[in-house]
């Protein structure tokens, strides 16, 4: 990408290259584009991003060993990508994303005895997420609309 020319919007944006250098190469609309590498933009590449893995892992492997702390801290780092897993299926659902993620916390805490240490956790814990995913889709399919009984005389 290094030296490419491109167009560019009236107010010098060019989407999808954040930290982008842009530098004036004549008047008007064209500019030259200088791509600075990722470590010079703070962008965390593949090799470098943190493998949640290993440290999900970690935590739970302490967690078996008696540390509080790492469990509280296991549940803690668990919740937002759960969240995030839950939210792309549920996106007009708010409330429904949060009380999956809840109990999807609880059912690693009810079957962390299950979990097999030798045995990879992410697929793990988001299997457990899906598998919760589906059983509110059931129960909200069962269940019909649900009412705010508020202003209901």
């Amino acid at each position: 990408m290094e030296g490419a020319i491109h167009q560019f919007d009236a107010g010098l944006r060019l989407i999808g290259f954040p930290g982008a250098v842009v530098t004036p190469r004549s008047v008007g609309e064209v500019l030259l584009l200088r791509t600075a590498p990722a470590k010079q933009r703070g962008v965390a590449s593949a090799r470098t991003m943190t493998d949640p893995q290993a440290e999900w892992r970690a935590l739970m492997l302490a967690a078996f060993a008696g540390d509080a702390g790492a469990y509280h801290k296991l549940l803690v780092v668990l919740a937002p990508p759960i969240r995030a897993f839950v939210g792309r299926r549920l996106p007009n659902d708010r409330a429904g994303v949060e009380d999956i993620v809840q109990e999807t916390l609880l059912a690693i805490h009810r079957f962390r005895d299950r979990y097999d240490p030798a045995q990879p956790l992410v697929p793990w814990v988001y299997a457990i997420a899906r598998y919760k995913l589906v059983d509110h889709c059931r129960r909200a399919k069962r269940g019909g609309v649900a009412v705010p009984l508020a202003g209901v005389e």
